[in-house]
């Protein structure tokens, strides 16, 4: 039984080998997982170096990585108490949609009996289904294609930037089909708040680190996060439920109630107040000179929703930005007092939080701008909760009218 299966998997890489040397496009096998454990040799990516070392690779995601343990955070309270408000008969582990971010993507597509959702999110959920390229990715033909040429064998690109962030993007920001809505966020969900650069240079790193600044990561982060939330505009604009208010800044609605908060400052009052969209639309074009029909269209969008626009007229301006947003337009110099400037001009509700991450991946390339001055231009506003609860609390003691 070996033997055979050792034959089938030489005769599987003998077959793409061929076909990278004549260069053939289409791919041979189809797209199929072959699960975790595919990588986990010793003379592979599991030789326990030290992490960042090529043969890390595998040690550093299982001791280290968080992404690991994603799907077991389905078993936890949380999850139990999120899907009895959701009033679902099915658990969190058996949800397709909490599996398409907490396992892979593509779940839909697995079928391996090797492949074990109790990895989490695993090898293949970041660098696509392996079955194609597996036996021929250690080969110096593999090496020398381009990461499109990649992708017709399976493989994501996760070695330029603006592909790892768009590829993180799916879960971190949300796709149509599996995104955090209002309903999930009401439920309890944590509201999915992602700065690429941020997140980047904190997670437990099983790559060997390209030559790139903070600027550049925080820069193709702010494309791909804005791509990823154009996409879930137009998907909840076109068919979903309207509006869609986790697609809103929180602070729109979660205020304090005292009039002294501006919230609407370049927005007039009951306006459609993207969250990170609003970011976005300040902040993209300082990333994209010379992309003036991106520039139109992400106005276009913006006068769109300031004007409480129907349905149909968002989706259309969000889906012409996200086509001209594509990938690569990322210059490898940014202006950092440009930037600076966008970070300052952005200050309502969500904003805050973004700009915090913004700050905290530029912290040692904030560019003309003193730091401490930034951090005070964040202009936090406060939300008490339990004064809310308070006021609450004491209407009710209040006795009813008619009542002695």
């Amino acid at each position: 039984m070996r033997i055979c299966s050792w034959f089938v998997s030489a005769t599987a890489a003998l077959l793409l080998a061929s076909s990278l040397r004549a260069g053939a496009s289409e791919p041979v096998l189809p797209r199929q997982y072959v699960g975790a454990g595919s990588c986990s040799a010793s003379g592979c990516h599991n030789a326990n170096f030290t992490h960042g070392v090529k043969g890390s690779e595998f040690t550093a995601w299982m001791t280290r990585d968080p992404h690991g343990r994603a799907y077991e955070g389905l078993f936890g309270e949380r999850a139990r108490h999120i899907q009895q408000k959701m009033r679902s008969n099915r658990a969190a582990h058996e949800e397709r949609r909490c599996l398409l971010c907490h396992v892979a993507p593509e779940y839909d597509a697995i079928k391996s009996p090797a492949y074990f959702v109790t990895d989490g999110v695993s090898c293949e959920s970041c660098h696509g289904p392996a079955k194609q390229w597996l036996p021929i990715h250690h080969l110096d033909a593999w090496k020398s294609k381009s990461p499109a040429e990649k992708a017709t064998f399976g493989m994501a690109d996760t070695r330029t930037l603006p592909g790892r962030a768009q590829m993180c993007a799916r879960c971190h920001v949300g796709a149509g089909g599996m995104d955090v809505d209002h309903d999930l966020v009401a439920a309890g969900h944590p509201r999915l708040y992602f700065e690429f650069a941020a997140f980047h240079a904190h997670m437990p790193h099983h790559w060997k680190d390209a030559e790139y600044s903070e600027v550049q990561a925080w820069g193709a982060g702010q494309l791909a996060t804005t791509d990823a939330t154009l996409k879930l505009l137009a998907d909840r604009a076109k068919a979903g439920p309207w509006p869609e208010f986790a697609l809103q800044d929180c602070a729109s609605c979660h205020h304090n109630l005292d009039g002294r908060a501006d919230r609407t400052s370049k927005r007039k009052p009951g306006a459609f107040a993207i969250g990170p969209l609003g970011a976005a639309l300040d902040l993209v074009p300082h990333l994209t000179p010379g992309q003036s029909d991106l520039h139109d269209a992400l106005l276009n969008l913006r006068q769109s929703l300031d004007r409480n626009a129907p349905r149909q007229q968002i989706f259309a301006h969000a889906d012409v930005a996200s086509r001209l947003l594509i990938p690569g337009m990322l210059p490898k110099t940014l202006d950092e007092a440009a930037i600076a400037r966008a970070l300052r001009g952005y200050t309502l509700g969500d904003g805050a939080t973004y700009r915090s991450l913004m700050l905290a991946s530029l912290h040692d390339r904030i560019g003309g701008v003193e730091r401490d001055d930034a951090l005070a231009a964040l202009r936090l506003h406060a939300f008490d909760p339990e004064a809310i609860r308070r006021r609450l609390t004491d209407l009710k003691s209040r006795p009813k009218r008619g009542t002695p």
